[in-house]
C-alpha cells in the first residue's frame, strides 16, 4: 500500500533495479498533506470583503432588534429592521441637513453648493415622511446625530477652502454608497406599505444625492472601492 516505484539507471551494478522509497517516509508526506488540506478548510484565507471592516451599514436582516418583535399595523406587520430602517433615515438626515447647509457658507464652488442643496430639499422631503410614518407606527426616532456622525461635522467645521470641499463630497459620497443597499434590502423585503413607500422615496434621493456628489469631481473613487 502507498508503494511508489520509480526505475533506477541502469549500470554495471545494478541492472534493472528498482528504486522504493521507506513506507514510513510515504506515510509522513501523505499525513503532511492531508494536515495542510484541513488547516486550509479551518483557517481560510480572510475574504476581501471581511477585510473592509466598518465600511457599511449593516444588512437589513442583521440590525439591532429593538425587543418588540413584529407589530402587526393597518398597513401590514411591522417588524424590527422595518423600525431600525426608520431609525436609520432620520438619523442620515441629522448630520446631512447641516452639511448641506455648510455647503451654503463654506464653499465657493458652484457644483458643491449645488449639492448642498440637494441634500437640504431631499433630507427635508425625508424628514417629513419618516416623522409621519413614524407617528402613525409608534416608532421612536433619534434627535441628534450619532458620535460619528458628530465627527464628520466636526471636521467639515474645522475645514478651509478645498479641503472643506474634498471632504464633503467624499464624506457624503462614502455615507451614502453604505446605506444603498440598506435602503434596497428593506424595499425588497418589508411586508409594511409605509416602510415601503419610505423605501422608494429614500431609493431616489440617495441615488440623487450620489450623482450630485460625484459631479463635483472631487469623489476619490479608489477610496470608496476600499
Amino acid at each position: 500500500m502507498f508503494r511508489r516505484t520509480t526505475t533506477a539507471p541502469r549500470g554495471p551494478s545494478a541492472p534493472g533495479r528498482e528504486l522504493q522509497i521507506p513506507r514510513p517516509l510515504v506515510t509522513g508526506v501523505i499525513v503532511l498533506g492531508l494536515a495542510t488540506t484541513v488547516s486550509a478548510l479551518l483557517f481560510p484565507v480572510k475574504p476581501f470583503a471581511e477585510a473592509r471592516q466598518g465600511i457599511g451599514v449593516a444588512p437589513a436582516s442583521a440590525l439591532a432588534d429593538d425587543g418588540r418583535g413584529v407589530v402587526n399595523t393597518a398597513q401590514g406587520p411591522l417588524t424590527p429592521a422595518d423600525r431600525e430602517f426608520m431609525r436609520k433615515i432620520a438619523l442620515a438626515g441629522l448630520w446631512e441637513l447641516p452639511s448641506g447647509q455648510l455647503a451654503q457658507s463654506r464653499s465657493s464652488s458652484p457644483s458643491v453648493k449645488e449639492a448642498g442643496m440637494h441634500l437640504l430639499m431631499g433630507h427635508q422631503d425625508l424628514n417629513n415622511t419618516v416623522a409621519q410614518d413614524a407617528q402613525l407606527l409608534n416608532v421612536p426616532l433619534p434627535v441628534e446625530p450619532n458620535t460619528q456622525q458628530k465627527g464628520w461635522l466636526a471636521q467639515m467645521n474645522a475645514d478651509q477652502g478645498q479641503a472643506f470641499d474634498r471632504d464633503f463630497a467624499n464624506l457624503l459620497r462614502s455615507a451614502h454608497g453604505k446605506v444603498f443597499p440598506l435602503v434596497a434590502e428593506t424595499r425588497a423585503k418589508t411586508q409594511n406599505s409605509l416602510v415601503r413607500a419610505l423605501a422608494d422615496q429614500a431609493n431616489t434621493t440617495v441615488l440623487d444625492h450620489i450623482g450630485m456628489l460625484e459631479k463635483t469631481g472631487l469623489v476619490d473613487f479608489p477610496s470608496m472601492a476600499k
